[in-house]
């Protein structure tokens, strides 16, 4: 199962990736894919906290796009 905390791992694997990129367009694209990681686990943290319907939804959806 997907979670919060799974996605701000793959954040931090991004920024870690960052760090040892060989160029700054390289560097930019690992910053920006951390801040969606982390922005993704704060929409279903909201989602997990505020709707539980619409969290079961999204877990579904998650499944499907695998």
């Amino acid at each position: 199962m997907t979670t919060p905390t799974h996605y701000r791992e793959c954040a931090l694997d991004c920024l870690k990736w960052a760090e040892e990129a060989t160029n700054e367009s390289q560097k930019k694209t690992f910053v920006d894919l951390a801040r969606l990681w982390m922005e993704a686990a704060s929409r279903l943290h909201q989602d997990d906290a505020t709707a539980p319907e619409r969290s079961e939804q999204a877990q579904q959806l998650r499944a499907k796009l695998g």
